[in-house]
């Protein structure tokens, strides 16, 4: 195989490289054997495959995922913002002040109602009261917040497969 993605007519990824992919979504430290025996091929082939998932891009990187509630970051808020305007100097400045927040675990830039979507962890609705006033809320351009807290999460998963 050397290394290269299979795909079918259609384009699409084939079914060991796609176990390939869910398998290592859900652990990335699963051996190399132990991925082979899940999906049906020995050591090499797999390597040789997850090597070609990660130079093709479609593999970006491995982690883990932690517990934040294990951390101190019992609340976990969801922050819907409206901008004043769209200017590039609004948007760039938002969006650069929004990678020196650490308690923003995740920003998106959506259509709809608001302009982006964060999710947010804080230890206490005092801390991220705290954290909408005086960080979220001066950010460049800011013009109105929306805020849902998160009771729990239902699902959670990396994959649509």
């Amino acid at each position: 195989m050397g290394g290269a993605l299979t795909v079918d007519k259609s384009g699409n990824l084939d079914r060991q490289d796609l176990e390939i992919i869910k398998r290592l979504a859900q652990d990335s430290r699963i051996t190399m054997q132990e991925l082979g025996n899940l999906v049906g091929l020995s050591s090499t082939p797999c390597w040789n495959r997850m090597k070609a998932l990660e130079s093709s891009g479609i593999i970006k990187k491995f982690g883990v995922t932690v517990d934040n509630a294990k951390l101190g970051y019992h609340q976990q808020i969801m922050v819907q913002i409206k901008l004043a305007d769209h200017s590039d100097a609004t948007v760039d400045g938002f969006q650069k002040g929004l990678h020196s927040i650490p308690e923003v675990t995740e920003a998106y830039l959506v259509s709809g109602s608001c302009d982006y979507l964060l999710k947010v962890v804080a230890k206490s609705t005092e801390d991220f009261e705290q954290l909408l006033r005086q960080k979220l809320a001066k950010l460049p351009g800011v013009q109105q917040t929306q805020c849902s807290i998160v009771f729990k999460t239902l699902k959670n998963c990396a994959l649509p497969f």
